[in-house]
């Protein structure tokens, strides 16, 4: 019967609708409620030993969720979830303490989730490659952003994450501070919240604020949980005011007498599990939340000062395991920053920190984990920045790409990068990993291409292992660019007393192409004096001593010796008590004026190159133009796109060919006033895989969606745009109208068609698919949406001893015949007509008993 086609069309879309969701992530749901006969001390309520509230919610495939609830202050409690389908969620169960809670005034009890997902999920390290992250629908995500750690100025987290998301930073880092109100246990006076383990209800409100801010900018941010300064006495020293010190007279908690006891006192590591069991069932929720992050520079608490790294990786094992054993999204875990000390056990990743003196070659030359450690992904959550207002992040963050780690560096001073407003540079670096595909490369090796440009200059690179023992080379070649490794080696030359730190002192083998200069900065001096020795060939050239002083000399001291042309060995050394700080070691004239960065592997590079005089000027006027080598590739054609680094994007397009016979291709650059990027690999090749799109549905009918995937079988990413001749009519919606695919990837975008209020009959349209591969530049995609009317329906009005009254509902203007039968075998029209306005009642005469009368109602659509 049409009856039974026009409910079977509607079956199937609904199916489709509700299976459409998967990987994906749709706005939040959150109900309200009350727990009876629960304890009013919120000393309880916000301990979940004592009141652990759990919320069961089931989905729409039919499994259940089990929640963590949180406590909101009064007689509230709240629980929150991200939906990952399409389709109904209802609250199923509610305990306490793992036992049927008494409840009331819960709002609401059941959702339905509509529309399309609101993002890409949860980040996650990639199964497939532990050196890259990927979100949940399977895509990669290479982080670029900025530290963002507390309000600052006027420059606030909530103000600022905007700003960076529309910039197409995708990533920041929240520190938990008391100072601006953002430690749930601490208060800004260093008091506490009241009883121990009560938790600051504002401070969970301004979070909230934090994660919708992200959540809306489409940024992924570690929450950094504690920070150094809150258990150190010598590094950043908050200690004085934590509320957990006895000390502390303004806190009526204190119950520790020293920092390093926060790492194995039993009531410290209780009430931090308190804090992170809030922080998960308040906010783990949300996708924006990449990672719990135990600890900022763990190394300068005064438990690491004093060497008790023991008592700080067994913390680190346990509240790692805490964390997991708690939280049903499966959040990353990270700490920060030593890489070589025993705190990444039970992390996913790792992260340093880098703010050394050369902020191009060290943080290109990054630091990275040891051979023994377990792999996985590694960037700088932390890099210094030149304070060149338009100028001075670049570098770092180009230096960072090129490191072929496992992000961007991210720089600190969001403060003075929202100053000045320097959003587009974070932006150009961006752009540039998406269209370039840069993240979606499973191995990125980093080279110095060959680079010839603007005569000869100065060569300026710096030593960025801080204070340090060399467990990396200390003798070094220097060729063109600085030599790999100086990214690594202590900048402290360490003298008779701490010796073995760095026995051999440095040793530098150059080859200079005329006569010309070499010079060493000092930036520090300890308080117990020092020297430095520059031997040139085995020659002193330069012996300085300097005499104790009772405390660290800061100075801007530089030592210059003069070097023939040709080969030399060149070695620095303190004969000296304590150590020196060395700063930027300048060989002058040494090298082409253009330097140049790359990573990449034999189907895909990118490189950086930057104008050495200009790349942190302000005002700089006189580009220099040059050559670049592009070597490693294997044979074949290769597209090569230049980039502007200063936020205009692609400057040109060419194609390359590189043959077996001649591997290296040399390419001019565009004029280069600071820096500028390419990249090449293997052109995109387009794909569509189009669903049947001749669509039959009722009136009325539920709104559902269809999968549109566009395919990628290239290297290179495929950018695609959807656009159409016409507006795109009411009843047809797109998840997505531009992007990219990832190469040899897929993305599935979803069409949306709601048939609520549209006329029956058939409705057309086309959209067009646009590519960047010119052998699919445009492909039509016709749509017929064809709305059939709802059969009509019989309902009984009334019925006496001589008539029946019985109404039909259909849409308006739909034909029908009603019909009466004693039998069910043989049927008499009775009423023809159309309905006039959706409702018709129909009165029928009763034959006398004991006769069986039946009606029907029929529609042809």
């Amino acid at each position: 019967m049409n009856l039974l086609r026009g409910l079977l069309v509607v079956s199937i879309c609904v199916l489709v609708r509700a299976s459409s969701g998967q990987g994906v992530i749709y706005p939040k749901i959150e109900a309200t409620f009350n727990v009876t006969g629960i304890s009013t001390n919120p000393a309880v309520l916000f301990d979940y030993s004592q009141a652990d509230v759990e919320v069961s919610i089931s989905q729409p495939d039919s499994s259940t969720v089990v929640l963590p609830a949180f406590y909101d202050g009064g007689t509230t409690w709240r629980v929150r979830h991200a939906p990952t389908n399409a389709g109904n969620y209802q609250i199923t169960g509610i305990t306490l303490n793992g036992s049927a809670a008494a409840t009331s005034n819960v709002q609401p009890t059941n959702w339905v989730v509509t529309g399309f997902p609101a993002g890409a999920g949860y980040v996650r390290v990639d199964p497939g490659n532990p050196r890259r992250f990927i979100t949940s629908n399977g895509r990669r995500f290479f982080p670029v952003g900025e530290n963002v750690a507390w309000d600052s100025g006027g420059h606030n987290v909530t103000s600022v994450l905007p700003k960076l998301g529309a910039a197409h930073g995708d990533w920041a880092r929240i520190w938990m501070d008391a100072w601006d109100g953002k430690n749930l246990d601490w208060n800004s006076d260093g008091s506490s919240p009241g009883a121990l383990g009560v938790l600051n209800l504002t401070v969970a409100q301004k979070w909230d604020a934090i994660v919708a801010a992200a959540d809306a900018a489409g940024i992924h941010f570690q929450m950094t949980l504690h920070h150094h300064g809150e258990y150190s006495t010598t590094v950043d020293p908050n200690w004085s005011t934590n509320p957990y010190n006895v000390s502390n007279h303004v806190s009526s908690i204190g119950f520790l007498t020293n920092a390093v006891q926060f790492f194995t006192n039993a009531t410290a590591k209780a009430v931090t599990k308190l804090k992170l069991r809030y922080a998960i069932a308040r906010w783990g929720y949300s996708p924006s939340v990449m990672a719990w992050e135990l600890f900022n520079e763990v190394q300068f608490t005064d438990a690491a000062n004093s060497g008790q790294w023991n008592i700080i990786q067994a913390w680190h094992d346990e509240m790692a395991q805490f964390i997991r054993s708690h939280d049903p999204y499966r959040h990353l875990i990270t700490t920060s920053s030593a890489l070589d000390e025993p705190i990444w056990d039970q992390t996913d990743y790792y992260q340093h920190h880098d703010y050394p003196s050369d902020l191009i070659t060290d943080i290109q030359d990054a630091p990275t984990i040891s051979a023994s450690q377990p792999v996985a992904s590694d960037y700088s959550g932390e890099c210094g920045i030149n304070f060149t207002p338009h100028a001075g992040i670049s570098p770092p963050i180009w230096a960072g790409l090129m490191a072929g780690q496992s992000a961007a560096a991210m720089p600190w001073y969001w403060d003075t990068i929202d100053a000045n407003n320097d959003y587009f540079l974070i932006q150009a670096a961006a752009d540039f990993v998406t269209v370039s595909g840069l993240g979606d490369q499973d191995v990125l090796t980093r080279s110095s291409p060959q680079v010839a440009g603007g005569g000869l200059g100065p060569l300026q690179f710096g030593l960025g292992g801080g204070y340090a023992n060399n467990t990396g080379p200390d003798t070094f070649t220097v060729g063109g660019n600085p030599p790999d490794g100086v990214g690594s080696a202590p900048s402290y030359l360490q003298g008779n007393f701490h010796r073995p730190m760095t026995p051999n002192g440095y040793t530098f083998l150059v080859n200079y192409p005329q006569a010309g200069t070499f010079s060493v900065q000092v930036l520090t001096i300890a308080a117990s004096g020092a020297g430095l020795q520059i031997t040139n060939d085995g020659v002193l050239r330069t012996n300085i001593s300097w005499p104790a002083t009772g405390s660290d000399v800061q100075t801007n001291f530089t030592a210059t010796i003069s070097v023939a042309a040709g080969s030399h060995t060149l070695k620095l050394w303190n004969p000296g008590q304590d150590w020196i700080n060395l700063g930027n070691l300048t060989l002058n004239p040494y090298a082409a004026q253009l330097g140049a960065y790359a990573v990449g592997n034999t189907n895909f590079q990118a490189v950086w190159i930057w104008n050495r005089t200009n790349v942190f000027l302000t005002n700089a006027t006189t580009s220099l133009q040059g050559t670049v080598n592009l070597a490693g590739l294997n044979p074949g054609p290769y597209s090569v796109t230049w980039w502007d680094t200063f936020g205009a994007g692609a400057i040109s397009n060419l194609t390359i060919t590189v043959s077996a016979t001649n591997p290296s291709v040399t390419l001019t650059t565009p004029p280069v006033l600071r820096s500028v990027a390419l990249f090449a690999g293997l052109a995109a090749h387009a794909g569509l895989v189009v669903p049947n799109l001749a669509i039959q549905v009722a009136s009325n009918s539920p709104p559902f969606n269809l999968p549109l995937s566009i395919t990628n079988s290239g290297g290179l990413p495929l950018s695609y745009s959807i656009s159409s001749t016409n507006p795109i009519p009411s009843w047809l919606s797109l998840s997505s109208t531009n992007g990219y695919v990832s190469r040899t990837g897929q993305l599935t975008l979803l069409l949306g068609f709601n048939p609520t209020g549209l006329a029956p009959g058939t409705h057309t349209f086309t959209l067009f698919v646009n590519t960047s591969d010119p052998s699919m530049a445009v492909t039509a995609v016709p749509i017929s949406f064809s709305i059939i009317p709802n059969a009509p329906r019989l309902q009984v009005v009334g019925a006496a001893a001589s008539q029946f009254v019985f109404k039909v509902l259909g849409d308006a203007g739909v034909p029908y015949v009603v019909q009466t039968s004693s039998n069910l075998l043989t049927w008499v029209s009775v009423s023809t007509n159309t309905l006039p306005g959706g409702v018709l009642y129909v009165t029928n005469a009763l034959a006398p008993p004991p006769s069986h009368q039946f009606w029907r109602a029929l529609w042809e659509p």
